[in-house]
């Protein structure tokens, strides 16, 4: 060994800046501390991900000291908070969105002291530099067929597709029951090849201690199913603004981002309001959900969402309205390529949940959303195979 200290100032001068963040290295065959591995600290910036590849003859491990990470592994996704540690198999594609209020900043380590690395194919090299989404960044929401059971829904969707797949607990015939044991909803999921992402949770109410203590337990339940994000509600702005710092406090450990939406007839119906709640809340731990199609609804365009929630938006929910009436992808006056263009801009690192609701003719829902593959692939730059 001819260097058995590698001095500060050392790594410091060999740092490699990219225009997603650093990579400094801290031990491997070049440097010359050692040959039968490589220890690394990468930071990825705020909003930012770095591009999918891999590592042939080499396993790799993660370990995040802070920020918070979207981690794709071959066709997964998970989540990683401060103290998650994550491992990547030998030559499987991968690679991390920086999605937390920080950049994020890890201890990387591969099984070889000459890390090499592949990019992925051309059409996902594209997407993972930041040129477009895939299958594995939409998510189905059950709104689109409500009056289905859970088992049915997930099997048709899987059937068209989709991988991911957003909970109900009240409402839609697919909700689930807090109640139950997760475990069972997990392997109902497993068995159709899907995987629960984003939840929403029951609604502060007037019932003010009762309602708080659901949407707590319906928190913990969504932690429990592997969900991202969770939908934050209350039945009134003043309801939400109050419960919001003791909600906040009893599930920030947990790792799952709660989000504000926007929806029409709810509180949150306007950007006034919109701003009026995340103003009374206060609280950066408080993310937000860009409505899509409920904005549309009341002549509001995404792009004036987006300019309003910026850097806070968690998920981003997509229908194509012609005014408040919800029609087939692609034949509506909401502009989706743009939308998914600019978010690719911005780095933007969240699930996109695809919604078709309250249709005059729900018995063609599943074949618009059949079609709705051809249009986000053709005409949205999604990479879907």
């Amino acid at each position: 060994m001819t260097n058995p200290v590698y001095a500060r100032q050392d790594v410091e001068a060999k740092q490699v800046v990219e225009d997603w963040g650093s990579l400094r290295w801290l031990a491997n065959g070049s440097v010359g501390n050692v040959q039968g591995l490589t220890l690394g600290r990468v930071v990825i910036k705020k909003g930012k991900s770095n591009p999918r590849h891999a590592h042939p003859g080499a396993e790799e491990v993660l370990y995040l000291l802070s920020g918070q990470l979207r981690h794709t592994i071959g066709d997964q996704s998970v989540m990683l908070n401060p103290g998650d540690t994550v491992a990547i198999p030998d030559g499987v594609f991968h690679n991390a969105y920086s999605i937390g209020d920080e950049d994020a900043d890890m201890i990387v380590a591969y099984s070889t002291g000459r890390r090499s690395f592949v990019l992925e194919d051309k059409a996902s090299a594209v997407h993972e530099s930041g040129g477009g989404f895939t299958i594995h960044d939409l998510t189905i929401s059950p709104c689109c067929n409500q009056n289905m059971e859970l088992e049915p829904v997930l099997a048709e969707y899987a059937k068209i597709g989709f991988k991911n797949f957003e909970v109900f607990t009240t409402w839609a015939k697919s909700a689930v029951d807090i109640n139950r044991d997760p475990a069972e909803y997990l392997q109902l999921a497993a068995k159709y090849g899907m995987r629960f992402t984003s939840f929403h949770l029951p609604a502060i109410a007037d019932d003010f201690d009762a309602s708080l203590e659901r949407a707590i337990s319906a928190m913990k339940f969504a932690k429990a199913l592997g969900c991202e994000v969770a939908i934050y509600k209350g039945n009134s702005r003043d309801l939400m603004i109050r419960g919001a710092k003791p909600f906040l406090d009893a599930t920030e450990s947990l790792g799952v981002t709660p989000v504000l939406q926007n929806h029409v007839g709810t509180p949150i119906t306007t950007l006034d309001d919109y701003a009026a709640v995340i103003k009374g809340i206060n609280d950066s731990r408080m993310k937000s959900l860009l409505e899509v199609g409920m904005f549309h609804a009341v002549g509001t365009s995404w792009k004036q969402g987006y300019d309003l929630l910026g850097d806070s938006i968690a998920l981003v929910h997509i229908k194509d309205m012609v005014g408040a009436q919800p029609v087939p992808f692609g034949t509506g006056e909401v502009d989706l390529p743009g939308l998914l263009k600019h978010l690719r801009a911005v780095h933007y690192g969240g699930r996109i949940v695809i919604e078709m609701d309250k249709r005059p003719d729900p018995e063609n829902t599943l074949r618009y959303l059949t079609d709705s593959i051809n249009y986000f692939r053709d005409t949205c730059g999604v990479s879907i195979p």
